[in-house]
């Protein structure tokens, strides 16, 4: 428990000011930006968020072998990770920003769009594996400073570039920003691996990845889900008036469970590597996600009280949005304990990868259910309501799942003792 508090301490205000960062320029960018325009946006980042699945995980599954294979002290094991994982990531992420941006070209008829997006992404991924990598380095200072890094740049240069340039120019910024923290990255700490060029391990590799890029895709998934149907099947001020309470709520997202996984992802994957006979596997977790759920709950209080006001002063165009967004900010209580919970069970230990993978889908399911079953009778102005309130009862089914689950391996773990699982295979099996 005082390591991940040191480890907090160390990560988490630094990745806490960037996110209150990131979190000014995401509403500077509502705030400059129409309902439509912005229902547009939304479109393009959709199309952003698709395409960087065909990654296949590979870089969800290095960072949870990494820290295995090192707390295992096994060298040869760990070598042949990281020289595989990091070939097949890079080469899989210049692919998949070659197709984003032949895709986009056909369905806008723009090259700049085209560009811009295939850009952005390619950046993007640089810039996640040297994030990811300084993490498993257990280098949270240089992490946290990069994370600043990036969040100061971007805001700097959308503050400076959108009024100008319009809402297809963001991309250009996070283009550049991400190019600059990767730079700083390199230079404190730099990703050295050897290139490994065989496709059959490539194969090995993706098949290893795939259960836990489903946990992680089935998550990110579980979020768009209403904006997918609603781009689908509404008009794009409809999707807009729906994005603006999303897009809030996942800046939210972004700070409070996204830094508690990222904290404590590295340590709990060394630390299930090690469990003792009778040791409980959850006995770290239960004050941070205690004191999660404490703080999330009165932010949401403070949301109900003061959102209408807020959005009226500060958003007067999205004055609509407002129930959306109260209702989306009451998911946040149970995201915190289900992402973690959910990647500590995706463990090479534990091993319920697929019982969390099923868990996400139900929830997905149910959210696509429910929302087809309203586009029939329902208005423009009342899906905006409606979404949102099935976006919650979903993430509260998900949650109890996983809950459920996390209990059930504690209670077996008190009674049995977990062996130690051998290193074979080297490959991300």
């Amino acid at each position: 428990m005082k390591q991940i508090i040191s480890d907090f301490f160390q990560l988490g205000h630094l990745r806490l000011i960037s996110r209150i960062l990131m979190a000014l320029r995401g509403l500077f960018i509502i705030s400059v930006l129409t309902p439509r325009d912005f229902g547009e946006y939304t479109i393009w980042l959709l199309f952003v968020f698709y395409f960087q699945f065909l990654d296949f995980g590979t870089l969800y599954a290095l960072e949870r072998d990494i820290p295995h294979f090192k707390a295992r002290q096994n060298a040869q094991a760990l070598k042949h990770v990281r020289d595989v994982g990091w070939s097949s990531f890079f080469i899989l992420s210049l692919s998949a920003s070659i197709a984003l941006g032949t895709v986009t070209f056909f369905v806008f008829k723009s090259w700049v769009t085209a560009l811009l997006l295939g850009f952005h992404l390619l950046t993007d991924k640089l810039y996640r594996a040297y994030d990811s990598f300084s993490r498993t380095q257990l280098k949270y200072r240089w992490n946290g400073i990069g994370e600043f890094i990036l969040a100061v740049t971007s805001l700097m240069m959308v503050w400076y570039m959108l009024p100008r340039f319009g809402a297809q120019y963001i991309f250009l910024v996070f283009i550049l920003s991400a190019l600059i923290t990767t730079w700083f990255f390199y230079k404190k700490c730099p990703l050295r691996f050897d290139w490994y060029f065989d496709l059959k391990e490539y194969g090995r590799t993706i098949k290893g990845a795939l259960s836990l890029a489903t946990v992680y895709y089935s998550y990110e998934f579980f979020h768009v889900i209403a904006l997918t149907v609603l781009a689908w099947q509404y008009d794009i001020l409809t999707l807009g008036y729906f994005a603006f309470a999303f897009r809030i709520y996942q800046i939210c997202l972004s700070i409070f469970p996204a830094v508690l996984a990222d904290v404590m992802r590295a340590r709990m994957y060394v630390h299930s590597a090690q469990l003792e006979n009778g040791e409980d596997p959850f006995r770290k977790m239960f004050l941070p996600l205690g004191l999660y759920t404490v703080g999330t709950g009165l932010f949401c209080l403070f949301t109900y009280i003061g959102a209408g006001w807020g959005i009226q002063r500060f958003f007067p165009e999205y004055i609509e949005s407002t129930q959306a967004l109260i209702l989306l900010m009451l998911a946040l209580i149970p995201m915190g304990p289900v992402k973690v919970l959910g990647e500590f069970l995706c463990s090479r230990v534990y091993n319920k990868t697929a019982l969390v993978i099923a868990a996400w889908i139900l929830g997905i399911a149910f959210q696509g259910l429910v929302l087809f079953f309203f586009i029939f009778s329902l208005t423009e102005a009342n899906i905006v309501h409606i979404a949102p309130l099935i976006y919650l009862a979903a993430g509260l089914l998900t949650f109890a799942i996983i809950l459920w689950l996390a209990f059930d391996v504690r209670r077996h773990n008190m009674r049995t003792r977990i062996p130690a699982p051998k290193d074979i295979n080297y490959g991300m099996v």
